[in-house]
């Protein structure tokens, strides 16, 4: 701490875990089973441990498709399947992980080498970000900036996102709807059923384009 820059070791796990699997002949246990990656990425791991950084972090891959398998169908597509010596090593690697106290972190929808984030990355971002909305011409551009932000903050979910949208129609070029007749945008929710039927005085809304009382906007506001 101080005026000394504190250390972090991030490991891209499976990469390693690749290189030595590959790098190192067959090796196994008094019960046959295979070992070469666990004695290859244990050896590794504690050469950088012996370092003595202050942090070390392993990223590692989750077996969902990545924002990679989304955009190219076809990523990977040629690549054959991994040795099955190899897979059954992994959730000893792991194991290795937990007894040394190294936590392992995963990211869904992507790979441990693209779910780090370096600082560098980070402030190319931020100072993408400022640029955008320095550059934005009017109030509504620069609102507009902020939004999409936002909703990248939020990754879409949430009420908070959605009353952003009714309100003020931003961020604007959303994806269009999936089905070619989705109907109106729904400015408001229906009341439970419960609350209908229990309450004499209350009236179910005719549709869920019917707006709040906060939402003084025209009625085609929103497609």
């Amino acid at each position: 701490m101080g005026n000394n820059p504190e250390t972090m070791y991030l490991i891209d796990s499976m990469s390693l875990i690749f290189q030595v699997f590959h790098a190192i002949p067959n090796m196994t246990s008094p019960t046959g089973t295979p070992t070469n990656a666990i004695y290859g990425f244990t050896r590794d791991l504690m050469f950088l441990r012996d370092k003595k950084p202050d942090y070390i972090v392993c990223g590692w891959d989750r077996p969902e498709p990545t924002f990679r398998n989304v955009a190219f169908p076809e990523y990977k597509a040629h690549r054959d399947e991994a040795p099955a010596d190899l897979i059954m090593q992994l959730p000893m690697i792991q194991q290795v992980l937990d007894a040394l106290n190294i936590p392992l972190i995963s990211i869904a929808g992507f790979e441990a080498d693209k779910g780090i984030k370096w600082a560098e990355d980070v402030t190319k971002y931020v100072d993408y970000v400022l640029a955008q909305y320095d550059a934005a011409p009017t109030a509504d551009a620069k609102l507009n900036v902020v939004a999409t932000e936002y909703w990248v903050a939020l990754h879409g979910n949430g009420i908070e996102s959605y009353n952003l949208y009714r309100r003020t129609g931003k961020p604007s070029g959303q994806q269009p709807a999936l089905d070619p007749s989705p109907g109106s945008f729904a400015r408001s929710l229906y009341y439970p059923l419960s609350y209908v039927t229990r309450n004499k005085n209350a009236k179910q809304k005719a549709n869920a384009a019917v707006q709040v009382f906060w939402d003084n906007n025209p009625a085609n506001f929103i497609k």
